[in-house]
């Protein structure tokens, strides 16, 4: 969601963007905040499987300002489904705690009682991390990746993409990056596009590789502005099997350009 394609960040990075009122020019820092834990399921049994939480996200709080805590309110809530008055630190924090409370609590008896063949099911993982730049039109575009397993046949990776103005630190949205109306157009672009990216003529042959079986194309809100095209990202299972992976579609600019905001374009 996609959580690809941006710069590593190391340490914090900075942003200068403009802001309305206040002192004119506002700096907007980017700090990497990091947890992580390793706890056993059974407490008293250093050999039994393990949850295994590593947390690096950068937080816009940095320098205080009001914008930065604005952006991290939107990404507490976004990671880590987590609102009130909270540091990215202390939504970290808290989350990893809980998780690490609800594994030992609510699933030591399953452990206990489980054959030798699925205790090793038992072994968690959750992961996130995150990178930003500055997009088009210097839009701050925040990428989260999620790894998790709780569980079954495999691990789920995720990517969420997230796009702030710079000036408010408003969470953009496809109402607020396209003209209204547009939505039909919209799919139209996208299911052509992705004809051309798989090289199948029409949606049967689509469905025949498991492509959108259960849903009709849609625009995803999981989207990023790159240089010469919007990006439009799915992750496993939403439009096609797991197995398939994440998918990115892109639209060049100046296909959308006539359905785009005008700020946008």
């Amino acid at each position: 969601m996609k959580i690809a394609n941006f710069f590593l960040l190391l340490g914090s990075i900075s942003l200068l963007c403009c802001c309305g009122g206040g002192n004119g020019n506002e700096k907007i820092d980017f700090d990497k905040i990091e947890v992580k834990k390793q706890v056993n399921i059974d407490p008293k049994n250093p050999s039994s499987p393990k949850c295994d939480i590593d947390i690096s996200v950068h937080s816009a709080a940095k320098n205080g300002n009001a914008i930065g805590k604005k952006i991290d309110s939107l990404l507490i809530d976004q990671l880590f489904m987590l609102q009130g008055d909270l540091t990215m630190r202390e939504a970290a924090d808290s989350f990893a705690n809980k998780y690490v409370y609800d594994y030992q609590h609510e699933f030591l008896s399953a452990y206990r009682e489980a054959s030798e063949d699925f205790k090793e099911t038992y072994n968690f993982v959750n992961h996130i991390k995150t990178e930003v730049e500055k997009g088009r039109n210097d839009i701050i575009e925040y990428e989260a990746e999620v790894t998790m397993y709780e569980g079954g046949a495999h691990p789920l990776t995720v990517e969420i993409l997230m796009n702030f103005d710079p000036k408010t630190g408003k969470l953009l949205t496809l109402k607020d990056v396209f003209k209204p109306d547009s939505e039909a157009k919209l799919k139209e672009l996208l299911i052509n596009k992705l004809l051309k990216d798989t090289g199948k003529k029409n949606l049967h042959e689509l469905n025949e590789e498991g492509f959108l079986l259960n849903t009709d194309i849609y625009p995803s809100e999981n989207f990023k502005f790159d240089d010469d095209e919007m990006v439009f990202l799915y992750n496993p299972y939403d439009i096609a099997p797991y197995v398939v992976g994440k998918i990115e579609i892109e639209l060049d600019y100046d296909d959308i350009k006539d359905i785009l905001s005008e700020d946008y374009r």
